[in-house]
């Protein structure tokens, strides 16, 4: 068996088993805030979440439970800035791309710059060229989108919640917001 790198620690047993409660919370975080629209609620349980993953793993201030949940949360809190609602003004189109830019661009650069690690890493295509399984689910992937959504937009009635687009550049605007 390979030796373990010096440079990489893995905490005890019991503390890998106590790190499941901050992150049980801070996924539960997730539904107070996107599902339910319980922002205050849901900010007190992202912080309970990231006090708990500092007192279960206290390994430094740049590594470590905390840090790591910390990313996610600074991700999850930035677009829960902004409502969902089905809005495709110039302002709201421009606001959405801000903000969820925003959520990617914000947990990288903390990890990158503050943490001075490489945790957060946007390698493309993995790294390597990619094999007939790889491409293949790629095209079930947008097959199967292509034919369940229509299916599931009618029946439900969701489609009922955007606005009528008329002109070119609202189209547009549709466009680019779903690529």
């Amino acid at each position: 068996m390979p030796a373990l790198d010096s440079a990489v620690s893995s905490p005890p047993l019991s503390a890998r088993s106590w790190g499941l409660v901050p992150a049980a919370l801070l996924s539960g975080s997730a539904v107070l805030l996107f599902s339910l629209r319980m922002p205050l609620l849901g900010y007190m349980v992202v912080a309970i979440a990231l006090i708990a993953a500092w007192f279960t793993d206290r390994r430094t201030l740049t590594e470590g439970l905390a840090t790591d949940l910390l990313l996610i949360a600074s991700g999850m809190v930035i677009v829960s800035t902004i409502s969902v609602a089905a809005d495709i003004s110039w302002g709201n189109f421009f606001l959405m791309g801000f903000v969820l830019s925003s959520a990617v661009v914000v947990p990288y650069a903390l990890s990158r710059f503050v943490f001075k690690d490489r945790l957060i890493r946007f390698p493309w295509r993995g790294g390597w060229p990619w094999n007939r399984i790889q491409w293949g689910y790629l095209f079930l992937v947008l097959f199967l989108g292509w034919l369940i959504l229509p299916f599931y937009f009618i029946t439900s009635g969701v489609y009922l919640n955007w606005p009528a687009v008329t002109t070119p550049d609202e189209i547009g605007r549709l466009f680019v917001g779903g690529v």
